[in-house]
């Protein structure tokens, strides 16, 4: 039995409103319309797939015939609709993805932190979410998990010496030792900082973060190998990270 020719259709995965299509099998030349008053496009029948561009979203209805027998036709139904418009900012050790407050609706996005696990989170109209991440420039890739696209793009992450000072690491073996820096230029702290070691989920309950004194090194083994973010945070400002550094521990 002779297979029917099939009209496939998927997504552009760089851009929200653009289709591909392809008719496998086609017995013949064949004309494809896009279903959006623009000039139908005739290809071969060992066509590879093709790809088109909408004006606007919206639900279009592709159809497929053959030059010498218009009734030898096939159709398939495509929604594109249009991206959501989010942007990336590099701050001072951190990564923020924000969508514009402009946006008709809010999007759910997996994004792919430089320095950070990924995560899958809704976003509405002017929302944000953030993620330390190491000075320099930093690539971060979001995924509309309701279109499927992808959007790859760097930012540049600053680490500034501030009133709050450095952060120093030193390893030995699986020992990481840390100390903040602070500059000369560095008046009285009364803050209470604290360092997130990056193991600290291996324990059951959560382990809290580590107290840390204002000056002199404070050390903390790890049980495991692996890739970990060492950070250290003020209480006194909502978590505000002054510095972070990724360790990996063999």
């Amino acid at each position: 039995m002779t297979a029917q020719p099939r009209l496939t259709t998927r997504p552009d995965p760089a851009d929200a409103l653009t289709v591909w299509a392809c008719w496998v099998g086609a017995p013949d030349h064949y004309t494809l319309d896009w279903g959006d008053g623009t000039p139908p496009q005739r290809l071969p029948s060992w066509s590879d797939p093709v790809k088109h561009t909408y004006p606007a979203p919206g639900r279009y209805l592709i159809s497929a015939h053959t030059e010498t027998d218009p009734t030898q036709a096939t159709e398939a139904w495509v929604s594109v609709q249009a991206p959501v418009p989010v942007s990336l900012v590099g701050l001072d050790l951190t990564v923020r993805v924000i969508v514009s407050p402009q946006a008709q609706a809010g999007a759910t996005l997996k994004i792919s932190w430089p320095d950070w696990d990924s995560e899958t989170l809704h976003l509405g109209p002017g929302e944000h979410v953030e993620a330390p991440a190491m000075p320099g420039s930093r690539q971060v890739t979001l995924t509309d998990t309701a279109t499927g696209q992808t959007h790859t793009s760097r930012v540049t992450v600053t680490d500034p010496q501030d009133i709050y000072g450095g952060l120093d690491v030193s390893t030995d073996g699986r020992t990481v030792s840390v100390r903040r820096t602070l500059p000369e230029s560095a008046g009285s702290d009364s803050r209470s900082w604290f360092v997130h070691w990056g193991d600290e989920w291996d324990a059951d309950p959560w382990a809290k973060p580590t107290p840390l004194p204002g000056r002199g090194w404070i050390s903390h083994t790890y049980e495991r190998s692996g890739a970990y973010f060492v950070e250290v945070a003020s209480s006194g400002q909502g978590m505000v990270y002054t510095r972070a550094r990724q360790v990996v521990i063999r």
